[in-house]
Formats: structure tokens, sequence, C-alpha cells
């Protein structure tokens, strides 16, 4: 397993048809509001796609996960993404997301299927909301049962 102490994580199918990057931070964000936790964790996936932890330029759109979507299109990254933060009585508890990149090997089929299991998942905010979430925890959903290997 990669990452900085397990707040972002990354693993990859054993097909290779997708590479899922999570991310899930709390005590860093206390002090934000949730939509600037939002932003932040949006950047950190933003830069575990594209290679760069320091160097990708923030997000600031109102719709943060339409935000990042469109700059992983920026750099022709097809992927499926999502962000959320949960309030807390200082700030923001905890933030998440996750970015589930479409790999050359993915069929459409299996596109399809994971389309349909991240529809059928409860929203990211619930996913984020349990005891004490972790970014190996939410990569174990979004895979769902998939056979795969940290990166």
């Amino acid at each position: 397993m990669s990452g900085r102490e397990d707040r972002v994580v990354s693993a990859i199918t054993t097909d290779g048809a997708f590479r899922v990057i999570a991310a899930i931070t709390s005590a860093a964000v206390a002090h934000l509001d949730p939509r600037d936790a939002e932003l932040a964790t949006a950047a950190i996936l933003l830069g575990a796609a594209v290679g760069d932890d320091g160097g990708v330029e923030p997000l600031t759109d109102e719709d943060v996960s339409s935000a990042l979507m469109r700059r992983l299109q920026a750099h022709r990254i097809p992927a499926m993404a999502s962000v959320a933060a949960l309030p807390g009585p200082d700030g923001v508890r905890v933030a998440g997301g996750y970015l589930i990149e479409l790999r050359p090997t993915a069929t459409a089929e299996a596109i399809g299927e994971m389309t349909d299991h991240l529809g059928n998942l409860a929203p990211l905010a619930t996913l984020l909301d349990g005891r004490t979430p972790s970014a190996p925890g939410l990569v174990a959903i979004l895979m769902a049962g998939l056979e795969h290997a940290w990166v």
C-alpha cells in the first residue's frame, strides 16, 4: 500500500481495467469550511492522478466534483470521481473522495458494471460517516470484491 499514512491510497485491479485512488482527510481540514475541504480533497486526488503532488493548479469551481472531472478530461484521464465533506462542530469532521481511472483495458461491459455498482452505493457522504473512515476501507467498498493490488 502506498500513501501518506494511508490517507491517500491507490490500487489497480488485477486485470488492469481500473485504478482507484482514494483520499480521506480529517484533522488537516478541521479548520476549513466544507467547500474548502472538498476543494483540498479534489486537489489531492488530481495530484495523485496526474503524478504531481504539489504543482496542481487549485480548483475553484462551485461544483467541486464537476470541476475535478473537467480537469481530469483536460489531462485526458477518463475517470469517475466524487468528493464530499461532513461538517463538524469546529469546521469539517471528515472529507474524502475517490477517483476511478478507466484504464485502456477496461471493456464497455466492465465500465457498465462499475457504473452500476457506484450507482447502487450509498452517497459518498454516507460512506464517510462510518465509525472511522479510511482510504483503504473506501477502496475496498469501491472495488466491490474485484481482485486488486496496492500501487
